[in-house]
C-alpha cells in the first residue's frame, strides 16, 4: 500500500498483480490494484476488478467495504467511495481509523460527501491506551464504535 500512496501508482501495477495474484482473497490487495489501474487509466481494468469484488461481496465469498472504496477512488467516484467509507466506519473496521491520514484518500478531502461523513466521525478513546479488540470474520474489528448520525 505505501507504494501506490506515496508514488505513482502505475509504476507499481506489475508488482500489485503479482501479490494479488498469490493472495486472491486479500480483498485490500484487490483493491490496491483496482485504485492503481484506476489512476494510471486503465479504467477498463479498475472496473473489472470492481465488478469482481462486488460479485464475491454479492455471495458473501468477500466483504470489505474499504477495499472497494479504493477502486471508486482510483475510478475517480468519489460519492460511491465515501458511501463504502461510510460503510467500513459503521462497521467497525480497523482501516476506518486513518481515514483522517491515509494518503491514498487525499483526492477526496475536498469533496462535500466526504467533509461532511468526517465531521460526524466519532473515534472512540482507548482505554487505558489500548482499544478494546474483537475478531469478526476472521479480522480485528474496533469494539464500541459509534456510526455517523
Amino acid at each position: 500500500m505505501p507504494c501506490i500512496q506515496l508514488e505513482e501508482a502505475r509504476v507499481h501495477i506489475q508488482c500489485i498483480e503479482a501479490l494479488a495474484a498469490d493472495a486472491p482473497h486479500q480483498s485490500e490487495l484487490q483493491g490496491a490494484l483496482g485504485f492503481a489501474h484506476g489512476v494510471a487509466g486503465h479504467r477498463q481494468r479498475a472496473s473489472d476488478i470492481l465488478d469482481a469484488m462486488m460479485r464475491l461481496e454479492a455471495h458473501e465469498a468477500m466483504h470489505d467495504p474499504y477495499a472497494i472504496a479504493l477502486v471508486l477512488i482510483g475510478l475517480n467516484q468519489k460519492q460511491e467511495a465515501v458511501k463504502r467509507l461510510e460503510q467500513s466506519y459503521r462497521e467497525g473496521s480497523l482501516w476506518s481509523l486513518g481515514f483522517q491520514s491515509d494518503p491514498i484518500l487525499a483526492s477526496l478531502h475536498s469533496d462535500p460527501h466526504y467533509l461532511q461523513f468526517m465531521s460526524k466521525v466519532n473515534y472512540p478513546v482507548p482505554k487505558e491506551g489500548c482499544p478494546c479488540l474483537e475478531v469478526v470474520g476472521g479480522s480485528p474489528r474496533l469494539d464500541r464504535m459509534s456510526s455517523p448520525a
